[in-house]
């Protein structure tokens, strides 16, 4: 039986036609969220018929610019990225570091948008996250902590110790230490 670990995804937007075309997904759609699809990697063919179902249900080009697919002309090998964004789902079923393990715990459960206000914060979050410095993070709740965030920024288990490691360093943390003050 495969596992997540084992399938490409490829993330898709719900509607009738992609129902209709893969009947299989009725039941994963039903609530009409985006699902979580296994597509072989290589299946240009597959990529195509969604690029079609969704150029005839009038799709919004955000739609095609999220899922990097051409919203005019022909979708081509370029367009298939599920094998490069796997690593990136794949972090997201990793479990998180618990926070005992995490020398920087007090950073890595601050609000995102305040720790970043410190430069170091900043500086070592740019190294291994770069999007969610150099961006307006406008989408971010307010409460939303690295911690909190890292699955879905594409931060696997390893690379968050790695962060909470560098963030030690570059605030000068031990195990004793508060990392900001509140």
């Amino acid at each position: 039986m495969p596992t997540v670990r084992d399938l490409h995804v490829l993330t898709v937007p719900p509607g009738r036609e992609v129902t209709r075309i893969l009947p299989t997904l009725a039941e994963a759609m039903a609530d009409r969220g985006p699902a979580l699809l296994p597509v072989p990697a290589d299946d240009p063919a597959r990529t195509r018929i969604l690029v079609e179902a969704m150029r005839r249900n009038d799709a919004p080009s955000s739609q095609f610019e999220r899922l990097g697919l051409p919203a005019d002309g022909p979708v081509t090998t370029e367009h298939l990225l599920a094998r490069a964004h796997r690593n990136r789902v794949l972090a997201q079923t990793d479990p998180r570091p618990r926070t005992d393990e995490c020398v920087a715990a007090d950073v890595l459960e601050t609000p995102l948008l305040q720790a970043l206000q410190d430069p170091r914060v900043r500086d070592v979050v740019r190294r291994h996250a770069p999007g969610l410095v150099d961006s307006e993070l406008v989408e971010l709740p307010p409460a939303a902590t690295l911690m909190s965030i890292a699955g879905r920024a594409g931060i696997g288990r390893e690379a968050l110790l790695a962060l909470d490691r560098d963030l030690a360093a570059a605030l000068d943390l031990d195990d004793t230490s508060a990392a900001l003050p509140r």
